[in-house]
């Protein structure tokens, strides 16, 4: 039986049911095999840059019989995947900015098959999220995480055209808290996620305290302030 880390399990769920995943930066390709094992994919591509991952993904999956339905493939993000194309794509362990440019640099066969994406940013989460609009990308659901003390966001988009007009102004980000943390998390009250936003605004504040450069207090406070909203949404009244 595989067993997932609570980052991974969580990647799991938002995955849900899938006719084939492709799994880019798979590492030893244990999520991949997770999805096979449970019912949840019958085909995985398993996607990294380098040949060490790749050459660790294919022994774990011929230990666990799972490599009649797997392919291995040495590839820069998604630009190696051909038809048969997945429908789901997970990107989990980089910087937002190189997650944004694997999905633009996709082939446009590989987009417009993909339905659901499963990201994992792990820096530059604000302009992560205004980059997936500009790829017409929209966020329904997230979830959070802490794991080894380390804060990670996992997000669900799903292509805009997909979505019905009810459903798009139903997830649209509408503030700079919004494009920080997410809405669909401090909609629904995640505990987790609280629990780092208020980090976040401890130690914003207390970076404020000091003499700074202009440039770097203004970022701060805006840091701030989004941090101060968040925990205005999340805590009114639904």
């Amino acid at each position: 039986m595989i067993k997932l880390s609570d980052r991974l399990y969580a990647a799991a769920r938002l995955a849900g049911n899938s006719r084939s995943v492709a799994d880019v930066g798979c590492d030893h390709g244990y999520l991949g095999m997770y999805l096979l094992e449970n019912g949840l994919t019958d085909h995985v591509y398993a996607l990294d840059v380098h040949e060490g991952p790749l050459k660790r993904a294919r022994e774990n999956a011929e230990m666990n019989g799972l490599s009649r339905k797997m392919d291995f493939i040495l590839a820069d993000g998604l630009k190696e995947l051909r038809a048969p194309w997945a429908d789901t794509a997970v990107i989990l362990g980089m910087g937002g900015a190189l997650i944004t440019r694997i999905i633009e640099e996709a082939p446009a066969e590989a987009r417009m098959a993909i339905s659901s994406y499963i990201l994992g940013p792990q820096s530059e989460q604000q302009l992560f999220r205004r980059g997936l609009v500009s790829l017409c990308l929209t966020i329904v659901d997230e979830s959070h995480v802490i794991e080894d003390g380390k804060y990670y966001p996992l997000i669900l988009a799903k292509p805009e055209e997909d979505l019905d007009e009810d459903s798009r102004q139903r997830y649209e980000l509408r503030n700079l808290a919004e494009y920080t943390y997410g809405r669909p998390g401090l909609e629904r009250r995640d505990d987790v996620l609280r629990t780092h936003i208020v980090r976040e605004r401890e130690l914003f504040s207390r970076l404020l305290q000091g003499h700074l450069p202009e440039a770097r207090r203004r970022q701060l406070t805006s840091r701030y302030e989004a941090a101060v909203e968040a925990l205005k949404i999340y805590y009114e009244e639904k």
